[in-house]
């Protein structure tokens, strides 16, 4: 833990020379410097953007370094400030190695991720919302499995529910079984919904092995229950959740049951609680997530 504390306190040094730009929870760096931080042996998420940003998408970013900053997790935080102007170049070798030369001022900022390991000259881009910090961080969370500990997420059945993914059918009753007495050690006195993150990873562990990991990907979650709504309205509900063809032909089930979900989390007609319940639920399921499996197309099961 001391090594890794001096590491991060050397990092810190070194993006002092990238310039007097700075974020809580953010080492920033230049040409000179990013090679020497991104080098293979962590996760670095990088952001790519103009010098001086500001907006929903850099207060999202802040929000995302902030929280990783204070977390225990090796994953870094990077800002990569850009300009092309040929009257004011800013990390213009950078810029041509990542293909960022022609993006127009609208379409800053831009993420990549160097997993530990893997080759630096092909990072993982990210599509998604810019403008949540959840979103984003969810992601990063999927494709590293680093543990932050985002709301919902209980560091004990994290490293279970990745666990169970990776083994076997076969296995995976013997490793709820253990993931259960894991949930026993769980503090349920530590959040007011603490009892509600350790019974969604148990229920979610339970559907995969009767449904398949498909299911993980599928479901996300039950549509809301409004106060005075009755079974008619939830029919209802999930009618309109159903894809149109078009739709299934660009993201399949899956990727609607997911869209739909974080609208649902959007809605402000939604009651205050159910939104949250649905935020912390899609971050347990980004512990499950990385299966790869088609989706079962004939599962409506609801948790």
């Amino acid at each position: 833990m001391r090594a890794h504390a001096l590491t991060l306190v050397a990092l810190v040094a070194l993006a002092g020379l990238a310039g007097a730009i700075t974020d809580k929870g953010v080492i920033y760096l230049d040409d000179m410097t990013f090679d020497k931080v991104v080098d293979r042996s962590r996760d670095v998420l990088v952001r790519f953007d103009r010098e001086y940003p500001w907006g929903d998408e850099h207060d999202a970013f802040k929000e995302l370094a902030t929280t990783v900053g204070g977390s225990d997790t090796p994953l870094l935080v990077v800002g990569v400030p850009i300009s092309n102007s040929e009257t004011y170049p800013v990390n213009t070798k950078l810029s041509a190695r990542y293909g960022l030369t022609g993006v127009k001022d609208d379409a800053w900022p831009v993420y990549r991720l160097f997993k530990k390991g893997a080759d630096t000259a092909k990072p993982l881009p990210y599509d998604g919302d810019m403008k949540r910090a959840s979103e984003l961080l969810r992601w990063v969370v999927e494709a590293t499995g680093v543990f932050v500990g985002v709301k919902g997420q209980v560091a004990a059945l994290d490293a279970a529910a990745r666990e169970f993914m990776a083994a076997p059918p076969g296995e995976r009753k013997a490793l709820l079984a253990a993931a259960a007495a894991a949930a026993d050690g769980v503090d349920a006195g530590a959040s007011p919904d603490a009892a509600g993150y350790v019974e969604y990873y148990m229920r979610v562990m339970a559907r995969v092995i009767d449904k398949g990991d498909a299911w993980v990907e599928q479901v996300g979650g039950a549509a809301p229950r409004r106060a005075g709504r009755g079974a008619r309205w939830r029919r209802a509900q999930r009618r309109r959740a159903r894809p149109t063809a078009a739709a299934a032909a660009v993201g399949g089930p899956a990727a609607q049951e997911s869209k739909r979900l974080r609208k649902m989390a959007d809605d402000k007609a939604v009651a205050a609680g159910k939104r949250e319940t649905f935020q912390w639920r899609l971050n347990i399921l980004a512990s499950f997530g990385g299966s790869g499996a088609a989706p079962d197309k004939g599962s409506k099961e609801e948790l």
